[in-house]
């Protein structure tokens, strides 16, 4: 769902190859921020080669959200290895500068 987005949504055409998936975490905001939001947010890491096979693979992090698994890509970035956040909510998960769900400052 993730790897659709990026090359459907931000990059068209730019496919992403060899997707292999490294970690994940679900959470919810409810109790953390308390706010009426019913939303599961699932943060994953994988890695992938864009866009042909000889480069290298690089890893990426994306952030869905749904009621019912994950329904919605909120975002879906290539990580720059010396730019990563922490986040409220993961532990082992690697993130990208800011703009999601739970950030909360450089490592």
């Amino acid at each position: 769902m993730a790897a659709r987005y990026y090359y459907n949504k931000l990059y068209p055409g730019r496919f992403l190859n060899d997707l292999v998936a490294m970690d994940s975490h679900t959470f919810d905001r409810t109790k953390y921020d308390d706010i009426d939001d019913k939303l599961a947010y699932f943060h994953v890491n994988f890695r992938a080669r864009t866009p042909s096979r000889e480069n290298p693979s690089s890893i990426f992090f994306a952030e869905l959200s749904g009621t019912e698994g994950p329904e919605k890509v909120r975002m879906c970035i290539q990580l720059d290895p010396g730019e990563m956040e922490n986040c409220t909510f993961c532990t082992g998960i690697l993130h990208p500068r800011d703009s999601f769900i739970g950030c909360m400052g450089p490592y």
